[in-house]
This record gives structure tokens, C-alpha cells and sequence, in this order.
């Protein structure tokens, strides 16, 4: 007895136990897209947190500069003293002013070992400020700074 094949072709045959399920395609695509968004939850996290941890820190305190502004003379000789001893930035000119009372600006960690006399030379656009001590002619301090308006 001969098998009609249209009977044959009707009937369920069984995938071998190696052969891939219809379901295995789709996991492929799924897992590294879920892969990926929790990659990507992590390091959003990660930045909001971390952005939330620098912001809590204390910004250093602004300096602000009274009394007369030095002449030229004085300036040049601090700058020109000062450059022996550390390059500095180009293409602009600080801000100079002398330390009067250190013992207002104690609480401050940049003018922890002023004394009276000392120099501060603020350099706005480059962010840096500099405690220089000319009687000892020794630079005491080298800090970022933060400048805000108000």
C-alpha cells in the first residue's frame, strides 16, 4: 500500500532537539536591548548621583579685593617675582591684592599660612589664584577658583 503524499506532507513531524524553537529569534533581540537599557539606567544613575555628590560639596569662598588697586609698578615687580617661581598664565592680568588681617581669612584652607604683606594674584579667565609670600619670596599656595557675581 502506497502512502498518498499529500497525507504524508499533513502529517506533524517533530523538530530534531538541536533545532532552534520559534521563540529563539525574538530572545535574541530582546536580551541585548535589555542588556543595553539597564546599561544605560545604571550609568544615568551613576551621573545623578555623582552630580548630586559634587554639588553638595562647598565651593571655595570668593575673594573680594578692597583698598586701593596697586600701581603698575607694583604689579609688573609681583608678576615678574612671582613668574620666577611658577609659570603663570598668558595673555592676561591678574588681580593683585595684599593680605591685611589673616586672621578673617583663617577659615579659609588657602590662606591658612598668609601673613600680613603677603600677595594674592587672581587670575580670572585661567581659574587660578596664588599666595605669594615676598618677604620669604616663596610661593604658598596654588588653588582652583570659582568666581561668582552678585
Amino acid at each position: 500500500m502506497e502512502h498518498d503524499p499529500l497525507v504524508v506532507s499533513l502529517k506533524s513531524k517533530k523538530a530534531p532537539p538541536d533545532a532552534p524553537t520559534a521563540r529563539a529569534p525574538r530572545m535574541r533581540i530582546i536580551r541585548p536591548i535589555a542588556i543595553l537599557a539597564v546599561l544605560v539606567l545604571a550609568a544615568g544613575a551613576a551621573g545623578y548621583y555623582g552630580y548630586l555628590y559634587w554639588g553638595s560639596l562647598p565651593l571655595p569662598q570668593v575673594v573680594r579685593v578692597e583698598g586701593e588697586a596697586p600701581s603698575a609698578e607694583v604689579i609688573a615687580d609681583t608678576i615678574a617675582a612671582v613668574s620666577r617661581l611658577i609659570v603663570l598664565p598668558e595673555g592676561e592680568e591678574p588681580t593683585i591684592a595684599t593680605v591685611t588681617d589673616p586672621e578673617k581669612l583663617k577659615d579659609q584652607p588657602f590662606f591658612a599660612r598668609a601673613k600680613p604683606g603677603d600677595k594674592v594674584l587672581l587670575y580670572t579667565q585661567a581659574k587660578k589664584a596664588y599666595l605669594y609670600d615676598p618677604v620669604a619670596d616663596k610661593l604658598l599656595e596654588v588653588a582652583p577658583i570659582t568666581t561668582e557675581l552678585q
